[in-house]
């Protein structure tokens, strides 16, 4: 087999491989979350409708009590795109917890071989392409993304395409402007503030190295905005007040920028690794070589950095809470620094590079995320949804202060939300409270009110303890929150079953 086999074949299939098998084992540990089943619900009323309604036949999708969807009940809150994605699995393979996390997964893997491909046009080198995919697998941060049924893994692969595309242009590709206003679409329809940091990173990078190739990526923005206008004036009439509490306040904003780039130097890219370019600097001192690299050499560095800073500065005004899913898309492009860093460590000195490879090892908790597909996870909608599946009767109504909308995926009961906004008149004489042992959010308290309300009143009321903990979310992807066992020593669930009387 000749070099280019090896290079452009043998190398991503083998990565393809080793992708799927770290990534789409036990896809259905552990019951969707809340915002997983949100996009679940959305993806069944599509499959449905054939647009995302916010109603999946009685109960309501919404967890901003109402705010998130606009005339006719459809869904403004998230882009459209994901919903798509995972209505057709459930249309061919049927809805369980494995298939709703499927295609996300999916997405995921093809991160991790476009990241070898990208690599090899950012280096050259084929050593630091395969180094790049190994450490995104690595990156257990990564790993919790991809598997959740969320938009995560599209907007990571779509906008690590858009950067693949526009190297390919300044390598000469005439039509990788299509490519690129097609990568810049699909990602903009999956979120659409990544499409702007991506074309931002892109122009100032073109503006310093690649200035000839203004054509190109004119053309590229201008169909992105053509195909995209329809959203855009769709969206223009929602209300993100929650989501832009930065814009205005500086304390806010710069509260987030810290919490970002803290993230980003604690679960991707860990701050002793800056021992490196410190070790090549000393390295060049004695050998009397130039510190400083030419523009020349800074060029393949730079596109993932502005990326990278780019969208932190995006995205720190305008998200409610510095959540690490925010940072998903920057992860491959720092990878690919990473990769670049661990040669360079290794050119250095095979010792110390090999003390880096253990640093990372280590810094990952890559055993935990092992140990997690080994084994089952119990989380608090395990026992309640088999609760209600092996108890629940026709008719039966359910009040729970969060955690509505798992019910109401793996459920066909009238289900009454915390954060659903429902009018809970309704609810009154239902079969089922469940009252969360945590707040999670001060939007749960009428419902938590209005359930400690029916107990006082209602006598009737039984008190149950399931045998399942009653931790504040079933798992998140959030790497300080994530749970890679189930949880133990904390308080169980409690249910209030109304006795006939």
């Amino acid at each position: 087999m000749n070099n280019f086999a090896v290079r452009n074949i043998l190398l991503p299939l083998l990565i393809g491989i080793a992708a799927s098998c770290w990534l789409l084992p036990s896809l259905g540990n552990g019951m969707l979350w809340q915002d997983e089943a949100q996009t679940a619900l959305l993806a069944r009323t599509t499959l449905r409708y054939g647009v995302p309604v916010a109603f999946d036949g009685p109960n309501s999708i919404s967890q901003e009590r109402g705010d998130d969807y606009g005339p006719h009940n459809l869904w403004k809150w998230h882009m459209w795109l994901p919903f798509y994605v995972l209505a057709g699995f459930f249309k061919i393979f049927g809805e369980s917890t494995a298939i709703a996390r499927l295609p996300f997964a999916l997405f995921g893997m093809a991160t991790v071989v476009l990241s070898y491909f990208t690599s090899l046009l950012t280096w050259r080198d084929v050593k630091t392409a395969v180094v790049s995919a190994l450490l995104i697998l690595a990156c257990v941060p990564f790993a919790l993304l991809v598997r959740q049924c969320r938009y995560y893994s599209p907007c990571m692969f779509f906008s690590l395409l858009m950067l693949d595309a526009y190297l390919r242009i300044c390598g000469g590709w005439r039509r990788g402007w299509i490519v690129l206003a097609i990568a810049a679409t699909l990602l903009f329809n999956s979120h659409f503030i990544y499409t702007g940091t991506a074309f931002a990173a892109i122009g100032l990078h073109a503006a310093i190295w690649h200035r000839n190739q203004w054509k190109p990526l004119l053309f590229a923005a201008i169909t992105t905005g053509v195909l995209c206008a329809p959203p855009v004036l769709w969206l223009a009439s929602l209300n993100y007040r929650n989501y832009a509490g930065g814009v205005m306040n500086r304390h806010f904003l710069r509260m987030q920028v810290h919490t970002y780039a803290k993230l980003i130097v604690t679960e991707v890219l860990p701050y002793p690794l800056l021992l490196i370019p410190i070790a090549a600097g000393v390295k060049a001192v004695m050998k009397r070589r130039p510190i400083l690299p030419t523009m020349t050499a800074l060029e393949p560095w730079a596109l993932p950095i502005f990326f990278t800073l780019i969208t932190l500065v995006a995205i720190s005004p305008f998200t409610p809470w510095p959540f690490f899913r925010y940072l998903g898309p920057a992860i491959a492009p720092l990878m690919i620094l990473v990769a670049r860093w661990i040669v360079v460590a290794f050119r250095t000195n095979l010792i110390f590079g090999a003390l880096v490879v253990a640093l990372l090892a280590l810094w990952w908790p890559v055993a935990q995320y092992m140990d997690e597909l080994r084994h089952p996870f119990v989380g608090p909608m395990e026992g309640i949804v088999q609760l209600l599946q092996s108890e629940g009767k026709p008719g039966d109504k359910v009040v729970i202060s969060y955690g509505d909308l798992p019910i109401k995926f793996y459920t066909k009961y009238r289900v009454f939300g915390g954060l659903a906004g429902d009018d809970l008149t309704a609810a009154r004489g239902a079969r089922w409270l469940f009252l969360r042992h945590h707040l999670v959010s001060d939007h749960t308290m009428p419902v938590r009110e209005f359930i400690l309300d029916q107990l006082k009143q209602n006598p009737n009321y039984q008190m149950r303890t399931l045998d399942v903990p009653d931790t504040e979310f079933e798992n998140r992807e959030e790497p300080e929150d994530h749970l890679f066992r189930s949880a133990t020593g904390i308080p169980k669930v409690v249910v209030y079953q109304l006795r006939q009387p």
